[in-house]
C-alpha cells in the first residue's frame, strides 16, 4: 500500500539530505594532496573508527554480540566494502569526480544482474533495456578516457561500482539487519591494507582537516540517513534519489576546484543518468499499480 503524506514527506527529506551531505565526497577527496594510499589508510581509519564507536554507543552490553554475529556474510560485506572504497578512491583520482561518479552510479543495474545469477532474482524486460543504454553510455566514456588517458582510472570504476554491487547482493542473500559493525570493520581492513603500502601515514593540516571531514562526520552521518531510507521508501525510490550524487557530485567539483567533465563524458553521463532514472520511475510505477 502506498505510504502516508507524512511518512513519504519524512522519507525524501532523510534520503535527500543524506545524499547532499554525501555529493562532496569527490570534490574532498580531490582536494587532498596525500598519496592515494595514505588518503585510503585515514579515510578507513576515521570511518571504521566512528562506525565501530556508533556500534558499541549504540549496542553497549551487547556489543560484542553484534560483533560477533557479523558471521560469513558481514565479513564477505566487510572486504566488498574495502575493495569498493579504495577503488573508488583511485578512480576519482584518475580519472575524475565526474567521470567516476557516473561510472559508480551503475552499481545497482549490476546488482540486478549478479541478484539474477547468484539469487535466482528474476530480471525484469525494462532492467535489461537500462543495462543495455547504461553500457552505451559507459562505452561512450571509456571512448573519451582512451583520448585524455583515463582508461585505467575508468576500467577502476568499473571495479568500484561491481564490488559496491556485490555488497549489496550480500546483504540481500544474508539478510544483515545492521550492516554497521560489517561496514566499520571494512574501514578497519581499508586501513590494514594501506599501513605497509603509504610511502608517509603523516599528513598535512589541511589534508587531516579534509579527511577528518570525510570520515568523521560526511561519511558516517550520509550512509546512516541514507541507511533509514527504506524504511519509508520503496528501495527504488531510494535508488532514483542516490542519483542525486552524480548530479550533485560533478557541480561541487566544478564549483570548488573547477573540475569540468568534457562534453563526451556529460553526455555517457546523461545517458547512463537517464536509463537509470526510467528503470527506476518504471518500477515504482508498476508497484503503484500492484497495490
Amino acid at each position: 500500500m502506498p505510504k502516508p503524506l507524512s511518512e513519504r514527506a519524512t522519507g525524501l527529506a532523510v534520503v535527500v539530505a543524506g545524499v547532499a551531505i554525501l555529493s562532496p565526497d569527490g570534490l574532498l577527496t580531490a582536494l587532498i594532496l596525500a598519496d592515494p594510499a595514505t588518503i585510503l589508510f585515514w579515510r578507513g581509519l576515521l570511518l571504521g573508527g566512528t562506525l565501530i564507536g556508533w556500534t558499541l554507543l549504540r549496542h553497549r552490553s551487547a556489543s560484542l554480540a553484534a560483533f560477533a554475529s557479523i558471521g560469513p556474510a558481514g565479513l564477505l560485506i566487510a572486504v566488498l566494502f574495502a575493495a569498493s572504497t579504495a577503488a573508488f578512491v583511485y578512480s576519482i583520482l584518475l580519472a575524475g569526480v565526474a567521470t567516476a561518479l557516473f561510472v559508480v552510479a551503475t552499481a545497482p543495474l549490476f546488482a540486478a544482474l549478479l541478484g539474477w545469477r547468484v539469487l535466482g532474482e528474476r530480471v525484469a524486460p525494462r532492467t535489461v533495456l537500462a543495462i543495455a543504454v547504461t553500457l552505451a553510455g559507459m562505452a561512450v566514456i571509456f571512448h573519451d578516457g582512451l583520448g585524455r588517458d583515463d582508461a585505467v582510472g575508468i576500467l577502476i570504476a568499473v571495479v568500484a561500482a561491481l564490488c559496491w554491487a556485490a555488497m549489496l547482493v550480500v546483504l540481500r542473500r544474508g539478510r544483515v539487519a545492521d550492516p554497521a559493525p560489517a561496514l566499520g570493520v571494512g574501514g578497519l581492513l581499508i586501513a590494514l591494507a594501506m599501513a605497509p603500502i603509504a610511502p608517509t601515514l603523516a599528513v598535512t593540516g589541511d589534508d587531516m582537516m579534509w579527511l577528518c571531514i570525510l570520515g568523521l562526520v560526511v561519511l558516517p552521518l550520509s550512509h546512516a540517513l541514507i541507511g533509514m531510507g527504506p524504511r519509508w521508501l520503496p528501495a527504488a525510490e531510494v535508488g532514483l534519489l542516490m542519483l542525486l550524487e552524480a548530479v550533485l557530485g560533478p557541480l561541487w567539483a566544478w564549483i570548488g576546484i573547477g573540475q569540468i567533465p568534457t562534453n563526451q563524458t556529460l553526455l555517457g553521463g546523461a545517458i547512463i543518468l537517464g536509463a537509470l532514472a526510467a528503470n527506476a520511475a518504471a518500477w515504482m510505477a508498476a508497484e503503484r499499480r500492484r497495490a
